[in-house]
C-alpha cells in the first residue's frame, strides 16, 4: 500500500505512525512537507514551496483562510509532480489544521483521506480567552476571528473519509453533528522519556534557585 502523509512541519504528530511504518517495511510511505520545515525526515520525504501570503493585505477575518488555502493550494501544485512520477497513493493522512488537505480531492478524488483533527477552535474556555492580561478588549470581535479560523478545519472534515483525534476533549470542542466522523485514539505516552529521573533538575536562572527531584515546590 502507498502511504503519503502530508504535514507542514513533518513528522509533527506523526512521529511515532511513520516510525512504525519505517521500522516495519510493510507499506511504501512518502512524507509531502513544506521547504521551511527544520525537522529530520523519517520516511522519504519531498517537500513543496510556500509563503505565507501578506496578511496586511487581507481582511482580517479572511486572513487566516487565505493563508490556508494558499498552503493547500501549494499542496495541489505539489501532486501533479509526484503522479507523473508513477506515483497513486492508496490512502493519504494530514493533519486538518493548516490547509494541506483542501484540494487533494481535485487531485485524486478517490483516494481515502484520514484526517487528523487536533482541535476545533474555541471563543470561549479553551485556547483564547482564559489569561485577562491577554484578553481582547472586544470580545466580539474576537469570537468573530475565531469563527473564520474554523472553516479550514470544517472545509477539510466535509472532503475527508474519516478523521482522527487524541482524546475525548478535543473531540469534544467539534460541533456535535461532526463527532461521528472522529474517532478518539489516543497516542500513547513514551515511558522511556516521560519517566522518573532522580538526578532531573531545574534552574531559575532569575532567582538563582536550583529545583532538584524530590524538592517540594509551592
Amino acid at each position: 500500500m502507498n502511504i503519503l502523509l502530508l504535514h507542514q512541519n513533518f513528522p509533527g504528530q506523526f512521529l511515532h505512525v511513520a516510525a512504525v511504518l519505517q521500522a516495519t517495511d510493510m507499506h511504501n510511505r512518502l512524507a509531502l512537507t513544506a521547504h521551511t520545515s527544520p525537522r529530520s525526515p523519517i520516511i522519504p520525504t519531498r517537500t513543496y514551496q510556500w509563503r505565507s501570503p501578506n496578511k496586511q493585505s487581507q481582511s482580517g477575518l479572511a486572513a487566516n483562510y487565505a493563508a490556508w488555502a494558499s498552503r493547500g493550494t501549494a499542496v495541489a501544485d505539489a501532486l501533479p509532480h509526484l503522479r507523473t512520477e508513477g506515483y497513486a497513493p492508496d490512502a493519504i493522512v494530514g493533519h486538518g489544521g493548516w490547509g494541506e488537505t483542501l484540494f487533494v480531492r481535485d487531485i485524486w478524488p478517490n483516494v481515502p483521506i484520514l484526517l487528523h483533527a487536533e482541535f476545533f477552535d474555541q471563543a470561549q474556555g479553551a485556547d483564547v480567552g482564559v489569561d485577562p492580561e491577554t484578553a481582547d478588549p472586544d470580545p466580539v470581535r474576537a469570537a468573530y476571528l475565531i469563527r473564520g479560523r474554523r472553516v479550514p478545519m470544517l472545509q477539510a472534515l466535509a472532503d475527508a473519509t474519516q478523521a482522527v483525534t487524541s482524546t475525548d476533549w478535543q473531540a469534544s470542542t467539534f460541533p456535535a453533528f461532526l463527532r461521528s466522523r472522529i474517532d478518539v485514539i489516543h497516542e500513547g505516552i513514551d515511558t522511556s522519556i516521560a519517566a522518573p529521573d532522580a538526578s532531573a533538575s531545574l534552574s531559575l536562572r532569575r532567582d538563582g534557585v536550583n529545583l532538584r527531584a524530590g524538592d517540594e515546590i509551592v
